[in-house]
């Protein structure tokens, strides 16, 4: 049987936008204000998606492992306060970008970004290999479960699209069908609806057509 893995959607989504952060960021022309607003919108996203999956680790994951096991989220808790530092300097970053940005400034962003993208993607890893792990040894199936609801009460319906705008395309479409078959089994249909038209906005129409056919 499958296990709940409670940090794969998210770490999905969140590699999917900083990967598209990065790339953007490292081909800006500067001289389209347009797309230099698009992509400090894009960062302010991935900012509030980036802090909102912090606080959930932090208050509905990490305090209840050390419940159970004093210590093991000791690594990831430290990675977090070290995250926290690099996403300071990467926000006034991201507040700042405007076209006046020079050649040098542009650059000397782009590296900062980098350094902490290279910084986060490993502390995911750490969550996903060793932590995850820990929960499975010390929560069962519904507990995790459990956990999982709480956290996704959690979430504004706004900053919930948001994380389906960036989880559809990193997901596998397996992984796309369960999530709208859960929303589908919902008494109240307008999530799934909604959902359904954003899945439909940010997928290539021939892998929505397949998640279509299959819900």
């Amino acid at each position: 049987m499958e296990h709940i893995k409670l940090f794969t959607a998210p770490h999905k989504a969140l590699r999917q936008i900083m990967g598209e952060f990065a790339l953007r960021l490292g081909r800006l022309n500067t001289e389209k204000k347009e797309e230099v607003q698009q992509l400090k919108k894009l960062g302010m996203e991935m900012l509030l998606l980036l802090t909102d999956h912090s606080k959930k680790e932090d208050a509905f994951i990490f305090e209840m492992l050390e419940k159970k096991a004093s210590g093991t989220t000791h690594t990831a808790s430290w990675q977090h306060e070290q995250i926290h530092t690099l996403q300071q300097r990467i926000t006034q970053n991201i507040y700042d970008l405007d076209s006046t940005i020079t050649a040098t400034q542009l650059y000397r962003f782009y590296l900062s970004f980098i350094e902490f993208q290279s910084v986060y993607l490993a502390h995911t890893l750490e969550e996903e290999q060793s932590v995850q792990s820990e929960l499975q040894k010390h929560f069962n199936e519904a507990e995790l479960q459990e956990i999982r609801n709480n956290i996704l009460k959690s979430i504004p319906p706004d900053t919930m699209t948001m994380w389906y705008k960036h989880m559809f395309p990193a997901q596998t479409p397996t992984e796309n069908i369960l999530l709208l078959k859960a929303l589908q089994s919902l008494p109240d249909k307008t999530a799934y609806e909604r959902t359904l038209q954003l899945a439909e906005s940010v997928l290539p129409a021939a892998t929505f057509k397949f998640l279509k056919t299959h819900i």
